[in-house]
């Protein structure tokens, strides 16, 4: 299995993961999980833009085993541990849990809609996905788009925040 970006980036999270327990820590893991996701919309946005012509099929093949496992521990961590720390250090009361809420659901709906993707990857894998490139570009900007909208917003209101707050402490 050839190393990849998101490889490399899965072994600092176990480093860090298994040694850190404190906010600090926290943070290093959720910039690491948000550098992968951001890594795998770069993948995503390098297909939709050589649609039409034939896929680069070793792009499209790292995307398929990456995205889902990739996601789906980045969503798991966020959920145990930094939405956790997030609580301790803002103390944002009732409209914190209430965006907390609705971020665990949008990460329900970014696992659905990313199983689609890769199932529409593999068809162009096997040749027959390329029926209508429009749409798969299209559905593929759709997911990315929205994968950094949803990145950019923990950043802004949550990472940043509690990155300011610990080094006031």
């Amino acid at each position: 299995m050839p190393i990849t970006d998101s490889t490399v980036i899965q072994l600092k999270l176990a480093q860090i993961e298994g040694r850190e327990s404190a906010p600090a820590g926290c943070l290093t893991a959720m910039r690491l999980y948000h550098d992968l996701l951001l890594s795998m919309c770069d993948r995503l946005e390098f297909i939709a833009d050589t649609l039409p012509v034939p896929v680069n099929i070793t792009e499209c093949q790292v995307v398929t085993q990456d995205l889902l496992p990739s996601m789906t521990a980045s969503h798991q961590f966020e959920e145990d541990r930094f939405f956790m720390d997030a609580r301790l250090v803002l103390k944002g009361g009732c409209a914190l849990d209430d965006t907390i809420a609705r971020l665990c659901e949008e990460h329900r709906e970014d696992q659905f809609f990313a199983e689609e993707i890769c199932e529409e990857i593999r068809g162009l894998i096997l040749g027959g996905g390329q029926k209508n490139a429009e749409a798969m570009g299209y559905m593929l900007r759709g997911f990315f788009g929205q994968m950094r909208r949803h990145i950019a917003f923990e950043r802004d209101f949550l990472y940043i925040p509690m990155t300011e707050k610990l080094i006031r402490l």
